[in-house]
């Protein structure tokens, strides 16, 4: 998934960009489907549905469609496969403490 938002970024923004986090809000944890207990996420899944993305174009929009927020310090994408299965990315900030969090040049 990361190899998708990375590409999708470059070609929307021309910009290549390294580290991502993903998300997929739709699954569960251990502690939802095996224990039946809150994971915790609900909030974050929420926050992340609210989000004003513009969805941009693709060839077939019924298997794969996608779009972007832009944020004060770089973007968040939500992807969507056949309609119904999403996963969300994220740009990590340059000035995080993440040694894997870093631009390509």
């Amino acid at each position: 998934m990361t190899a998708v938002v990375r590409a999708l970024h470059y070609r929307d923004q021309g910009r290549k960009w390294g580290r991502w986090q993903v998300f997929a809000p739709g699954l569960g944890s251990e502690s939802s489907l095996i224990h039946k207990r809150s994971d915790g996420w609900n909030n974050f899944r929420d926050l992340l549905g609210r989000i004003p993305y513009v969805d941009r174009p693709t060839p077939e929009p019924e298997v794969f469609g996608y779009g972007s927020h832009a944020l004060d310090w770089g973007y968040v994408y939500r992807l969507t496969f056949y309609g119904g299965f999403v996963v969300n990315a994220w740009m990590l900030r340059e000035d995080s403490d993440d040694p894997y969090n870093t631009a390509i040049e």
